[in-house]
């Protein structure tokens, strides 16, 4: 087997490795995964089984803007496609196990070019294994869509970093990716016109101007659609300003007991757009009174972030918890390896764009260790790229 295995070229051990990372997500989904545990992920369900079987937009407290539309659209079609709860949960299985699969050959791709083969097939190995990512798998979490789609924008924008020239053409697959990650979240939204800015400052005015315009295209029926339901356009998402009162709101401590968070009784009455616009309010009303208490959450909510460990007591207990913080200790040392050994040129800096971004929008809004699974993926790219270089 030990001889089959150093025979064997590196392009067959990359597709076994892919393989393996599709046939252990799905298996871990199938079995062990448990009914939705976060509200989101509730939400999400209930949005999916009301657009496949009413064709009515609406969570189960009857808002109809208040998560973002990508990832339960998608549940609904598998839903559609694939009738029947066991046929339906067998389809989600999959699509996330190829959501994850697709994820590591993209990454496969540009670990190789930034560090050789050794790099790309450590990058594999690191995701099979990665006990963060196994752990998590098993959760129908709208992350597992969002961790595919941002590989994909930097693999497109990695690509065409070092073209001596761009055409308005090279912007259409980043603009589109750009307005599929902000429907599935709108903090990708920033993160979007991040990157189309340092573009722009590289004075690629006619792929950044493409770009933009497939961006709006591509968001725009969702706004119209909001526009039509409320006469207002909000934020994306009605979302926005409850997340940002989670963060902000008097009983915010920075941790991650975000159901706690109790509604100002003044807003009982409002519907949910007004709810939406007033809680903003709010709390910028709250940040602009104590500038201090937001720089002591937002420190608490930078580390619960990044924390190895996970922030619930639930997952605390959890056999492999242990396994999980030793392992992420040890892929943070060797990503930072990797970028202090490689640095950031040949566009490699776009790769840590999506790090700046997720901090900074999680300084404000509440921070938790799931939110960045989007990222595991470009933590594992850095690590192997680091460990390759002791070779």
């Amino acid at each position: 087997m030990l001889q089959k295995l150093r025979s064997a070229s590196p392009a067959a051990l990359a597709r076994a490795l892919i393989a393996g990372c599709f046939l252990l997500r799905l298996g871990i989904y199938l079995c062990y995964a448990p009914p939705p545990i976060f509200w989101d992920a509730q939400d999400y369900q209930v949005i999916a089984r009301n657009v496949a079987d009413h064709g009515n937009y609406e969570d189960a407290c009857h808002r109809k803007a208040h998560r973002s539309p990508l990832y339960p659209l998608t549940l609904a079609l598998l839903r559609k496609t694939f009738p029947g709860e066991s046929l339906w949960r067998l389809a989600t299985g999959i699509g996330q196990a190829l959501l994850h699969a697709g994820a590591a050959w993209l990454l496969f791709r540009v670990a190789t070019a930034w560090g050789g083969t050794t790099a790309g097939l450590l990058f594999l190995a690191c995701w099979l294994l990665d006990p963060f990512m196994n752990f998590l798998s098993a959760l129908t979490l709208s992350e597992n869509l969002t961790l595919f789609l941002l590989p994909a924008l930097l693999a497109s924008l990695l690509t065409a970093w070092n073209r001596p020239s761009l055409s308005g053409k090279d912007g259409i697959v980043p603009g589109a990716l750009s307005a599929l990650l902000s429907l599935s979240h709108f903090s990708y939204l920033p993160l979007a016109l991040l990157l189309a800015g340092i573009f722009l400052a590289r004075k690629r005015k006619r792929m950044v101007l493409v770009w933009l315009a497939c961006l709006l295209a591509g968001i725009s029926p969702w706004l119209v659609r909001n526009h039509l339901v409320f006469g207002t356009f909000p934020v994306l998402t009605t979302s926005f300003g409850w997340s940002l009162y989670e963060g902000m709101s008097p009983d915010a401590t920075g941790g991650t007991c975000l159901n706690e968070t109790r509604t100002p009784p003044s807003l009982a009455a409002l519907d949910e757009c007004r709810t939406h616009q007033e809680l903003l309010r709010v709390s910028w009303r709250l940040m602009r009174q104590d500038p201090g208490r937001v720089a002591r959450l937002a420190l608490v909510k930078i580390l619960n972030l990044w924390n190895p460990r996970f922030n619930l007591p639930e997952f605390r207990r959890h056999a492999l918890a242990p396994v999980v913080a030793g392992w992420t200790l040890l892929t943070y040392g060797a990503a930072l390896l990797g970028l202090l050994r490689y640095g950031t040129g040949g566009g490699k800096f776009l790769a840590l764009a999506p790090f700046l971004t997720l901090t900074l929008v999680h300084a404000f809004f509440p921070g938790s260790v799931r939110y960045r699974l989007p990222v595991v993926p470009l933590l594992d790219l850095w690590a192997a790229v680091g460990l390759a270089s002791l070779w």
